[in-house]
């Protein structure tokens, strides 16, 4: 059992407790899915905090299956689970409880610039809660939020829908804004969700500590911080700084997206 699996017991609702819902993965055969996101999704039913029913859809250019996708990213978990220096490192993998988190997976192969995909995606979810992650370069983000919303996949009527956005929101100010504006064209800002996964290394999170302990900072201070971090290896690099628990503090940065000196 990893690090992180006994840090989220306890903290999560147990599976009883949850609504069902659907996971939609848009690169789901990327460095991103692999490293972070199953991992996490793998502590999160080690811990009993994914819901009973909980579906995956994985979304990709690749032809293959839903099973041989699952199969596919077990072997590459095995081998991160024996690297220490990998993200996602723990004693054993336990093989039954991967196949919690991916045994009623779909897979979907198709072009995310192209309408027929979400048509196709929108028949195969039907109703319920959908969350939508955006797992992809971020040249893909506008146009599959702009697909999403043409095909009314993002309408909240019998279930929440959600989309979670991975950095880079843009590559300038200039950028950001547009991207932006085309998100809160499709979707409610209650919708989105803007996760930077490096905001949970060690450094960043002593920020609300020197923010809240330290005098200097009072109610005039005002203003806001930008964390740059630079990895030019996304697998080793980044790896090797942050240590085995990086699935954990990718999770828990989704509660620390925007944070302000100014209370």
């Amino acid at each position: 059992m990893s690090t992180a699996t006994n840090q989220l017991r306890g903290v999560f609702q147990k599976s009883d407790d949850l609504l069902p819902c659907k996971l939609v993965i848009f690169g789901a055969g990327g460095d991103l899915t692999r490293r972070l996101l199953l991992p996490s999704l793998y502590d999160l039913a080690m811990a009993g905090s994914l819901p009973s029913d909980f579906q995956i859809m994985a979304v990709d250019r690749a032809e293959q299956s839903g099973e041989e996708w699952a199969e596919k990213l077990f072997t590459l978990a095995e081998q991160d689970a024996k690297d220490p220096s990998a993200e996602f490192s723990c004693p054993q993998l336990d093989r039954s409880v991967w196949e919690r988190v991916t045994a009623k997976a779909h897979y979907l192969s198709g072009d995310f610039t192209q309408p027929d995909l979400y048509n196709t995606l929108r028949e195969a979810l039907g109703a319920g809660n959908v969350i939508f992650y955006f797992a992809v370069a971020s040249r893909f983000f506008a146009r599959i939020a702009t697909g999403l919303g043409q095909a009314g996949l993002l309408k909240e009527g019998r279930g929440y829908r959600r989309i979670v956005i991975e950095k880079p929101f843009g590559h300038d100010f200039a950028s950001a804004r547009e991207l932006d504006a085309v998100m809160r064209g499709q979707a409610t800002e209650n919708q989105i969700y803007r996760i930077d996964h490096f905001l949970g290394k060690e450094a960043n999170q002593g920020i609300m500590i020197a923010r809240f302990s330290n005098v200097l900072f009072d109610q005039s201070g005002g203003g806001n911080i930008s964390i740059m971090s630079r990895s030019p290896s996304p697998r080793r690099s980044a790896s090797k700084s942050a240590g085995p628990s990086m699935s954990r503090r990718a999770l828990f940065a989704t509660w620390s997206l925007i944070i302000f000196l100014r209370s």
